[in-house]
């Protein structure tokens, strides 16, 4: 039941119904609290459950939506404990919470802990042996330059990147985040 329930919610937050969707999701996660016994990434995660942690990063989901962002950071951050509880610290999914969590740090403008899961997530992706022309790839890397590019921006004046000048240390902060690794595998096309 829960999990239908979950899949409804999922088609009202398409259509934009984020109302019906968090009222939806809020009796999910009850639901999946009671009958499953587990935790909801607010302690030690000894009874995780994956269920709850996509429950969660659903109604993170809508609270990003609507512009609440700590509500939806913080609910990122108990999904992907429970992730990491269940499946470890180098499964996909704990790549994609990352790079969720990088994004809403972006929007609260704090780009130095942005880039910091940014990464993280990049490395998963890599150690996971996802190609660079994966559509998460390409679309972490490109966030990854544009929270760069507005750390630029918003660096001491001594420190901004001029057009047509030639900065190392730019260069070399570009490599620490973005260091290329040869294609290793086959694509994973879904995730």
């Amino acid at each position: 039941v829960a999990t239908l329930n979950h899949s409804i919610a999922l088609v009202y937050i398409e259509q934009g119904s984020h109302t019906k969707a968090m009222d939806i999701l809020r009796d999910v996660l009850d639901l999946q609290k009671e009958c499953l016994g587990c935790s909801t990434g607010n302690s030690t995660d000894t009874n995780a459950h994956p269920d709850v942690a996509t429950t969660l990063w659903s109604i993170g989901c809508i609270y990003e939506k609507r512009g609440k962002l700590d509500k939806s950071l913080r609910l990122f951050v108990k999904s992907l404990r429970l992730r990491r509880a269940v499946f470890g610290k180098t499964h996909v999914l704990i790549g994609l919470t990352l790079d969720k969590i990088g994004s809403c740090h972006v929007k609260n403008g704090d780009t130095k802990e942005a880039l910091a899961r940014y990464t993280d997530a990049l490395k998963i992706y890599r150690a996971n042996k996802i190609g660079e022309d994966h559509h998460r790839v390409k679309d972490l890397v490109k966030n990854i330059k544009n929270a760069m590019l507005t750390r630029r921006t918003d660096a001491p004046v001594g420190m901004k990147k001029r057009r047509g000048s030639s900065n190392s240390s730019w260069s070399a902060i570009d490599q620490q985040y973005l260091h290329h690794q040869p294609h290793q595998s086959n694509l994973i096309e879904t995730f």
